[in-house]
């Protein structure tokens, strides 16, 4: 006997919506990483090379201290900190200057301490904190990029590969029916949503779970209830995650 649909998949899931859902988002947010570090990475580099060409170094005093903190959307605190240094360049031209700074090096700046900073001779009011600041910072730069290559490319692999194997599991795979066993609420919350997995047990015994969704799209579904999913090898799909397949072939 063929299963009572519950779901509202009447389509075959398209690859780029499995593979956004099973982490491909990763992967694009990954790729916005790398172009970003890259463009720091070369601004810093420049500023670097300017540094190093016109750069002049003089002793400043930290004359102030600031955070300012703000709250993103999900109301988690950001806190970005700044120094104000007074110092004179090389014609007695004084100068006072705020400055950000990362919080390992405001801590390390009291306020009266005289530190060495670097600043430009044709802009005296531009300066680095720290001799190679700019330097340093497109360092980070580079480093930031490798790590969000590395992790978009195991994104990519991972989710690409289970989005593969879910539709040619749809395309080519026995359709079979299962039972449903439970529903199994996860820990995990989407936009203060509970999300949740529908458990069945195959024709061979073998328990397969759905991919994770808001747990009120499983509130029909109860123990007992019939289900088709899709078998190809050990890759098991179910339909309300793929969608039917176009050819009914290869029906039970």
């Amino acid at each position: 006997m063929t299963p009572t649909a519950k779901h509202d998949r009447d389509q075959p899931r398209s690859w780029f919506s499995l593979f956004w859902h099973l982490g491909g988002w990763i992967a694009v947010l990954a790729a916005f990483a790398v172009v970003w570090s890259f463009g720091y990475t070369f601004s810093s580099e420049q500023s670097a090379a300017r540094f190093a060409a016109e750069g002049r170094t003089t002793f400043a005093e930290v004359m102030d201290h600031r955070v300012r903190v703000s709250r993103d959307g999900d109301g988690n605190e950001r806190r970005t900190y700044f120094v104000t240094f007074a110092y004179s360049t090389r014609d007695g031209t004084a100068y006072e200057v705020e400055k950000r700074v990362r919080q390992s090096h405001y801590h390390d700046l009291p306020i009266g301490a005289r530190h060495e900073i670097r600043y430009l001779s044709t802009r005296p009011e531009r300066i680095e904190a720290y001799v190679g600041e700019g330097s340093d910072r497109a360092m980070r730069g580079l480093w930031l990029g490798g790590v969000a290559g590395a992790i978009g490319l195991a994104a990519l692999a991972i989710a690409g590969g289970r989005a593969n194997r879910a539709v040619l599991a749809r395309r080519d795979g026995v359709r079979q029916v299962a039972t449903v066993v439970r529903v199994r609420e996860l820990w995990l919350e989407v936009n203060d949503t509970k999300q949740a997995r529908l458990v069945w047990t195959g024709p061979d015994g073998v328990e397969g779970e759905s991919l994770s969704d808001d747990v009120q799209e499983f509130v029909a579904w109860k123990p007992g209830d019939r289900i088709t999913v899709y078998r190809r090898g050990k890759s098991v799909w179910w339909e309300g995650d793929v969608g039917p397949r176009r050819s009914w072939a290869r029906d039970l």
